[in-house]
């Protein structure tokens, strides 16, 4: 797996399937939160499964907002220390 961040903001977290459900993202979200401190990250509304994880990890909704280029929903939340 592994987590890409610009500057606080988590651009992304990808596990690799069949390692998925084993701790590897909690893992790397302790790591750059002990670097970082507070984050950020944007979900898609529908991906109800990064929002569970996001949210288990103490992520806090700040707003939605319409994304032009997919033309879908994505939640901004944050993670403060």
């Amino acid at each position: 797996g592994f987590i890409s961040l610009l500057d606080k903001y988590i651009g992304g977290l990808f596990i690799s399937p069949i390692h998925q459900r084993k701790g590897i993202g909690t893992l790397l979200i302790d790591k750059v939160k002990s670097e970082k401190g507070s984050l950020a990250v944007g979900v898609y509304e529908k991906n109800l499964p990064a929002r569970k994880f996001y949210e288990k990890l103490g992520f806090k909704y700040v707003n939605k907002e319409l994304q032009d280029e997919t033309n879908e929903y994505v939640l901004n939340m944050v993670l403060n220390r």
